[in-house]
């Protein structure tokens, strides 16, 4: 994938990202909500035990949500990238 490739797919997943919190974030965020973001990436029960294995049970970053909101942009702009047929 190239670097404008990685580029477009990244500013995808921010917008996507930003969409999200928009329509959320005013009236606060739901455990539904959450859920259904994670489901998207394909982050499922089995891998939010990964997750929290890794991130916030063991000595894991200082902020566990952060990185868990990273991972999400990952999988995203990886999804954008599969799809764009310039690859």
């Amino acid at each position: 994938m190239s670097a404008e490739a990685i580029g477009l797919s990244l500013e995808q997943a921010l917008d996507r990202i930003d969409a999200f919190r928009a329509i959320h974030e005013p009236g606060g965020v739901t455990l539904e909500a959450v859920l259904c973001l994670q489901e998207s990436v394909g982050i499922d029960d089995a891998t939010r035990v990964l997750i929290r294995k890794r991130l916030f049970e063991a000595e894991g970053p200082a902020d566990p949500r952060a990185m868990v909101l990273g991972l999400i942009i990952g999988l995203l702009a990886a999804g954008f990238g599969e799809t764009d047929p310039r690859n």
